[in-house]
């Protein structure tokens, strides 16, 4: 229940700061992951969502991942007791992407075997990744 309050606190406070036309936007987020499923996780955000690997050289059980846009995404690999379960995933933050290149995506994403949440067929798909966060995927018009 406390996510699901953080969760809709999170929404409102966004909705309002980017309603106002903010110059604030998003360009790091970290996300603790298993180190056991490393090579599972990078291959997926590399060779699935195409996102650029940036680490610093020789950055030990960390990747730093890169958007189109610069945005970037550091994966911590951490043990499994540090790394939340699958549950909070499911009921804590979920991160939105926007894509022009939507059906490609939605295809390579579907391929990949990763559990899928919700589809909402043509506009937006709702997945798992590798490592347990859950993304909403949606076109970029």
């Amino acid at each position: 229940m406390r996510a699901f309050f953080y969760y809709v606190l999170l929404t409102l406070v966004s909705q309002a700061v980017f309603a106002q036309k903010s110059s604030i936007e998003l360009v790091h987020l970290k996300l603790n992951q298993d180190e056991a499923k490393m090579a599972e996780i990078r291959e997926f955000y590399k060779g699935v969502l195409g996102l650029k690997l940036v680490s610093p050289e020789g950055a030990i059980k960390r990747d730093y991942l890169e958007f189109d846009n610069g945005q970037r995404l550091n994966l911590i690999y951490v043990s499994k007791e540090r790394v939340p379960d699958q549950r909070a995933f499911m009921n804590g933050m979920w991160i939105r992407l926007e894509t022009t290149d939507f059906n490609t995506l939605v295809e390579k994403v579907m391929a990949s075997g990763v559990p899928i949440v919700k589809e909402v067929t043509g506009k937006e798909l709702y997945f798992q990744a590798p490592g347990g966060q859950v993304w909403r995927m949606v076109k970029k018009e």
